[in-house]
């Protein structure tokens, strides 16, 4: 759920206060509500709005103006220097994979640390 990467956002900009996070997300209401929780200068999101001329649908996994936002999503997830993401997320997992950057997995029952590596 979205009020666990609030709870863990939240303590690790407390330990680190010049740390911003960027928000990426196939559910936009999931983004917003995540955006919406944070203060403004610790959170961005990009994608907010749909592209001219793109889908309504920007939650559908199949539709070009979807997959076209996921992939710019995924560049910049990639270049990041630490990503946090579902536990079980293909995209984070890959995104952090690409550089073999640190990632945190957000789960119940306790998050896990580490560097994806084969």
């Amino acid at each position: 759920p979205t009020s666990l990467f609030t709870s863990t956002i939240k303590a690790m900009h407390a330990s680190n206060p010049s740390t911003c996070f960027l928000a990426f997300s196939n559910s936009r209401s999931a983004k917003k509500e995540l955006v919406d929780s944070l203060p403004k200068d610790v959170i961005y999101s990009l994608n907010r709005d749909l592209p001219p001329g793109g889908s309504s649908d920007l939650d559908s996994r199949s539709s070009p103006s979807s997959i076209q936002l996921a992939m710019v999503d995924f560049v910049l997830l990639a270049s990041c220097s630490f990503v946090i993401h579902s536990f079980g997320s293909s995209f984070g997992e890959e995104a952090s994979a690409a550089r073999t950057l640190p990632s945190l997995r957000i789960r119940r029952g306790g998050n896990i640390y580490g560097v994806d590596t084969d």
